[in-house]
């Protein structure tokens, strides 16, 4: 055995390789276990004792080490004080793995209860939300609420009673989060601090921003950012602006948000705060994507994502990742924006974040149904549906379902498709939920069009236009309603108004920045209207939609159903030439399985036709 120069200590070399000085690990466990365990704890503190000798700033550097001497020394205070130093260091060098072991350990070891304990369980909520464990985060949270609850609100009890919304919300749980804000609102305001007060209404323009609340989300985000510029810390100033900016993007005002964005980054490499620099940087990549501008965005993003890994910011790495896969689905590059996909995916399963990982599945699902794969689309969005639905996360369980009557109408299975967005219209409307209500009024009208019930549809379609998330942010109306409202006007020959509308929309787009992609399809539909109109050719369109374009068994369900249904009977007797068109077309796709509970009739009750089989 190899001895350590200790006669001359102003020297001695404690690099990691020649901590041990042993030839062989097992001689060295075998020699350790020959001492006495009285023998070796006196051992152990004198290990603390001369690295304290060194100077406390020298010892500190070995902080995990001598937290683990401590122990072994039985001495649970010196355990404690190099417990925290460690645990600091760990986070500051984003060591998250070790950052999480010590300060559980700490916990451990302090008073429950006492401050130290509190702050503790603090920076424990914080490590773990930046893990992504979100459960963990969010119990430890409430632990720390519940402790200051016993007496007087403390800073950290305050600190928790932001964070956790913060939490909430980054899971998509919006209507807790809003549970936790309204609670602590009066404490807040009489004890928080201007950090504590900027974070809250930050946290409360996500929710705004969520409910469809436009207005009063950039409200609320503007006044966090104008509050956090008088006094706060930089890196609080920066999350402030960035913010501001996302509310912005949301608000359809992207040319004001990029700057913002921009000073946010570079005020945040100033301080070093790399977790928070490269949630910056994701919501820059997320504006150029809104924006259209593609090489910006991937760069941005590809940037983000090394950096997310580099720290280990894992719910950061896998919204980049889906962030990604959703560049590269509107690039037409599909087959690489699934694997994208899946690798966000299990990210998300690996860290348990299923209210995400349903996130992804909805994005799977929208470019399963793009590309025309319709039965991996309804089994992608049902799994997705039955997680939103057990975690509790309603607006994602409803946005899914009418991904999933999308996959079921493509396939032709007409009813199974009402009957689904018949029964998330309920739900919403039960639960308060605005956007998603209009948002399936405006795809029910879709499908009530395309199956000749005109009337009801343009009653669904008028409510969707006039709800006040459409009225507050005109550009859902753009994304959503506005191509329904297109084709109500193609259904009716009116190919010069809908070019007149879309040009009024466009120039509008064009000042606002990107929105140009919403108006490809019907564009392209109505030039072939405006041929029909002047051939009189009434062959190629039917409700709006031009046939050929159609996929087949949706062509095929609308064939079946011009000849089964009375509404369906009704709008052949108008467009008899689009009748026999339908028919033609169809005649070599399958039938419908007249066996199916879809073809039972249109109106079916809650069943979404899918337990066939």
């Amino acid at each position: 055995m190899a001895l350590a120069r200790w006669d001359d200590r102003d020297h001695m070399d404690f690099s990691a390789e020649n901590a041990y000085l042993f030839r062989h690990a097992v001689v060295r466990d075998a020699a350790y276990q020959l001492i006495l365990p009285t023998a070796r704890a006196e051992l152990h503190g004198a290990a603390i004792h001369a690295m304290e000798a060194r100077g406390q700033d020298f010892a500190n550097q070995f902080a995990a080490e001598l937290a683990q001497h401590a122990r072994l020394a039985g001495d649970s205070d010196a355990e404690v004080r190099y417990l925290t130093v460690a645990a600091q260091a760990a986070r500051s060098a984003y060591q998250n793995a070790t950052a999480l072991e010590l300060l559980r350990r700490l916990c451990e070891l302090l008073p429950y209860g006492s401050e130290p304990h509190v702050d503790a369980l603090v920076s424990l909520a914080e490590a773990y939300d930046f893990n992504g464990d979100t459960e963990p985060a969010i119990d430890a949270c409430r632990r720390v609420i519940d402790l200051a609850a016993r007496a007087a609100p403390t800073a950290q009890g305050l600190r928790a009673a932001t964070l956790l919304p913060q939490i909430l919300r980054a899971s998509a749980r919006y209507d807790e989060a809003l549970d936790v804000i309204a609670e602590h609102q009066s404490s807040l305001e009489r004890h928080g601090d201007t950090p504590v007060q900027t974070r809250q209404l930050m946290n409360l323009a996500a929710v705004f921003q969520h409910q469809g609340q436009t207005d009063k989300a950039v409200d609320a985000a503007r006044r966090a950012m104008e509050l956090a510029e008088t006094g706060s810390a930089p890196e609080l100033f920066a999350s402030a602006l960035a913010n501001y900016s996302f509310q912005l993007i949301y608000a359809s005002r992207p040319k004001e948000a990029e700057p913002l964005l921009l000073r946010a980054v570079e005020t945040l490499k100033v301080t070093g705060r790399r977790e928070l620099i490269v949630q910056a940087q994701l919501g820059l990549a997320t504006l150029y994507v809104h924006m259209g501008v593609r090489d910006k965005a991937d760069t941005r993003l590809r940037e983000t994502l090394r950096e997310a890994r580099a720290i280990g910011h894992h719910r950061t790495e896998a919204t980049t990742l889906a962030n990604l896969g959703v560049s590269l689905y509107e690039q037409g590059r599909d087959d690489e924006a699934l694997d994208y996909y899946q690798a966000a995916l299990e990210l998300h399963r690996e860290n348990g974040s299923r209210a995400e990982a349903a996130g992804v599945l909805a994005n799977m699902t929208s470019l399963y149904n793009s590309s025309g794969r319709f039965v991996e689309a309804a089994d992608t969005a049902s799994r997705g549906l039955a997680i939103a639905r057990e975690v509790g996360n309603i607006p994602n369980a409803l946005t899914l379902q009418m991904y999933l009557s999308r996959a079921l109408l493509f396939q032709g299975r007409l009813a199974a498709a009402e009957a689904c967005l018949r029964q998330g219209i309920r739900a919403a409307q039960a639960g308060g939920l605005e956007l998603e209500h209009a948002a399936m009024l405006a795809y029910l009208a879709n499908v009530l069009l395309l199956t000749g019930r005109e009337a009801e549809g343009e009653q669904c379609l008028r409510t969707a236009e006039e709800s006040r998330p459409f009225a507050q942010d005109h550009w859902r109306g753009v994304r959503i309603s506005f191509p329904v409202r297109c084709h109500f006007l193609m259904a009716n020959g009116q190919a010069a108004e809908v070019r007149a509308s879309i040009a009024r929309e466009e120039e509008i787009a064009a000042e606002k920045g990107g929105l140009h992609d919403y108006f490809i399809d019907v564009i392209a539909e109505v030039g072939v209207l405006e041929m029909a109109v002047q051939t009189s050719d009434d062959s190629v369109m039917w409700q709006g939609y031009v046939i050929e374009k159609m996929q087949p068994g949706l062509r095929r369900a609308l064939a079946e159903h011009a000849m089964h249904t009375e509404e369906g009977q009704a709008v052949a007797a108008k467009h008899p030439a689009a009748a026999a068109t339908l028919k033609r077309l169809s005649a070599n796709t399958a039938p419908p399985d007249w066996t199916s509970p879809d073809w039972q009739a249109l109106h079916t009750g809650d069943s979404f036709g899918m337990q066939r089989g």
